[in-house]
């Protein structure tokens, strides 16, 4: 899921090349979902072109991407299992 701008020899991304053809992803989008549950043999999930909601609750919130290379955004805080960080 890297950029461009920090490929190597200036390579096309491989979701970048996915992405662009609307009839395979419609959405655009990639999800991942990650586990860390002691009893599942599952320990995470990569989803292309959509979201899977089996894996989470409540609506999206998206945010602006601060830094084109990496996936850094702003944000004041963060809430883990009610603390706030």
């Amino acid at each position: 899921m890297g950029w461009k701008e920090i490929s190597v020899d200036s390579l096309a991304m491989p979701f970048d090349c996915i992405r662009t053809d609307k009839a395979t992803c419609p959405e655009g989008k990639f999800a991942f979902w990650l586990s860390r549950s002691g009893t599942s043999n599952n320990g995470g999930e990569l989803t292309l072109c959509g979201l899977d909601p089996n894996h989470y609750t409540g609506s999206i919130v998206y945010e602006n991407v601060t830094k084109d290379g990496y996936w850094q955004f702003a944000g004041d805080s963060i809430t883990i299992s009610a603390q706030k960080q």
